[in-house]
């Protein structure tokens, strides 16, 4: 770490979920309109998942709108290389990145929504 202690970095101790950082692999189906087929796999880490409150939840639900996450991760070389092209996926689930903000030197966090099944 680049001098700094344990205690700046937000989401320390608190990485305990395994998630996929994986872009899509698209083809084109009879009509030639591009379908996501699969995902490449970029890399897996442990993050810090927070989640909206109950509240933020529902009212997105009543106003249908998308629900976001954020997830933290350390920085490095795999996580630094994802990208708003990316997705998560976290139990089964498909997070599309829609920003991604570096904490200082150590962290990097990712606001996704859930894509709709």
């Amino acid at each position: 770490m680049s001098g700094c202690g344990a205690s700046d970095m937000r989401g320390s101790g608190q990485r305990d979920t395994l998630v996929s950082f994986s872009e899509e692999v698209t083809r084109e189906n009879h009509l030639g309109e591009p379908i996501a087929d699969s995902f490449g796999l970029i890399c897996e880490e442990y993050v810090q998942v927070i989640f909206s409150k109950g509240e933020e939840r529902r009212s997105a639900a009543i106003k249908g709108n998308d629900q976001p996450a954020t997830f933290i991760a350390l920085a490095n070389d795999d996580t630094r290389s994802v990208s708003t092209k990316h997705v998560i996926q976290l139990d089964g689930e498909i997070w599309d990145i829609t920003n991604i903000a570096p904490w200082k030197r150590e962290e990097i966090e990712f606001t996704a929504v859930r894509r709709a099944k």
